[in-house]
């Protein structure tokens, strides 16, 4: 069992998503197969296994924690899908089926720290040599990706 994470990669397991709030609360989400977690303009979207969508404004989101442990991720694109690869990487990530001449990338730490922004044009690479082993989030443009570093 997986579950989809800006339709570019399977997880295979199910995935505890704590959201810590800057006002100090926290929300929680079980995400399986069916879910999703995704960007949208100033929200991050959670589609939980019980098929619920969750908004939250990335403006009171203070950190996200991912809970469990996976067994690993494997690389997987719908036809006319953006995805991100390799996954997992040691050096770069490439950005497949974008549509746009230019993208917004930015990387983000499993606690919710930024950790890089740049422009991304087609067949770029990105440079993720200076990031410490672990998983990651990425966003693009309106999409997110977990890209682990190895």
């Amino acid at each position: 069992m997986g579950y989809f994470i800006g339709s570019s990669a399977i997880i295979n397991a199910q995935t505890g998503i704590i959201v810590h709030l800057n006002d100090g609360s926290e929300q929680s989400f079980n995400v399986s197969a069916d879910g999703k977690l995704y960007f949208s303009g100033d929200n991050l979207f959670i589609k939980d296994s019980a098929g619920t969508t969750s908004s939250i404004a990335l403006s009171q989101i203070r950190k996200i924690i991912f809970e469990n442990n996976t067994s690993g991720i494997e690389a997987y694109s719908e036809s006319g899908q953006m995805f991100i690869y390799p996954n997992p990487s040691s050096n770069y990530l490439r950005i497949g089926n974008i549509s746009e001449q230019v993208v917004n990338v930015t990387v983000f730490s499993m606690n919710g720290k930024l950790l890089l922004r740049s422009e991304y044009r087609n067949g770029d690479q990105i440079d993720v040599s200076n990031l410490s082993h672990g998983l990651y989030i990425v966003r693009v443009d309106e999409q997110a990706f977990k890209f682990c570093k190895q």
